[in-house]
């Protein structure tokens, strides 16, 4: 996954914690084709949330600014979704900083490390 969305190596992490969240509501074989999520706290997950690794997004910014103007929300990169939180865990392209945050929009489209993305090619 790291390679394809052209992140850098130090973000490998991030990448395994998407890869297993994936995995964890997935059906596999081992389990006769049943979910490990529903398997172990005997109801469906709640797909939703589910997200494209990698994408563009934008979260909304904690405080309010006296500029109307300005940029409504912080530009980042969706990394992965955090365990002990409800959330997506976000790299603000500013900053290079990682948070999680609740109040994201998503553009699922748009992938800025990677060469083929949409945004590239226009």
């Amino acid at each position: 996954m790291r390679l394809q969305a052209a992140l850098s190596l130090d973000l490998w992490g991030h990448c395994v914690l998407a890869a297993t969240h994936l995995i964890n509501k997935l059906p596999i074989v081992v389990l006769a084709n049943l979910i490990p999520y529903e398997v172990l706290l005997g109801h469906k997950p709640d797909y939703s949330m589910l997200r494209v690794f990698s994408c563009l997004a934008f979260a909304a910014k904690p405080k309010r600014t006296k500029d109307k103007m300005g940029l409504k929300g912080v530009p980042c990169v969706f990394l992965c979704h955090p365990q002990s939180q409800k959330g997506y865990k976000l790299l603000n392209l500013l900053t290079k900083h990682i948070f999680v945050s609740r109040y994201v929009t998503f553009e699922e489209h748009i992938f800025l490390y990677n060469s083929t993305s949409d945004a590239q090619c226009k």
